[in-house]
């Protein structure tokens, strides 16, 4: 089968043939389109022929999005696994944010030791101080984590959009 290439693909059985269109064989019509189906686009090389190449690069708007999104995905995980009290660790789920806020403003009125859900099991908080004490720390642990996430999405700012582009694809460091 004969195909012409023009700034497009044209079969000269349904299409008149533009000037200038130069002829494929089965096999490079073929490969353009395993290519264009594996992410890549076909554009004209400098002979008219076509050839693949990578897709343009998104905006610099769109790069820096979809970066501190990761960002911010990587920060709440770490905030979901990352928290050690004592020794033992803790998943700070929002829910468990919640539940531990609430339980230490009540601290006073809870009986000691209270037991709390940690990773691969509980963990008994002994007094109301020692309860307030974990909040405390599960706090700054997420203060900490957020702040390192703002930095590392102000640092993004400074990047060429080259650098930003070898992060997007995911061969930098997020």
């Amino acid at each position: 089968m004969k195909y012409f290439y023009n700034g497009g693909f044209y079969d000269p059985k349904i299409h008149a043939i533009p000037d200038g269109a130069v002829q494929l064989t089965d096999d490079e019509w073929a490969a353009l389109l395993d290519g264009q189906a594996a992410g890549k686009r076909i554009v004209a090389g400098a002979d008219g022929k076509p050839v693949l190449d990578d897709p343009a690069a998104p905006a610099r708007d769109t790069l820096l999005d979809t970066l501190r999104q990761r960002i911010d995905a990587a920060t709440d995980q770490a905030i979901l696994t990352g928290f050690e009290y004592q020794g033992t660790g803790f998943k700070l789920s929002l829910e468990n944010q919640m539940n531990f806020k609430t339980e230490c403003e009540l601290r006073d009125s809870l009986t000691y030791p209270h037991r709390i859900k940690a990773i691969g099991g509980y963990y008994d908080l002994a007094t109301a101080e020692e309860y307030r004490l974990f909040y405390l720390a599960g706090i700054a642990f997420i203060r900490t984590k957020i702040e390192a996430g703002w930095t590392r999405k102000d640092a993004l700012d400074s990047l060429t959009d080259a650098e930003l582009l070898t992060k997007w694809k995911g061969t930098g460091n997020e």
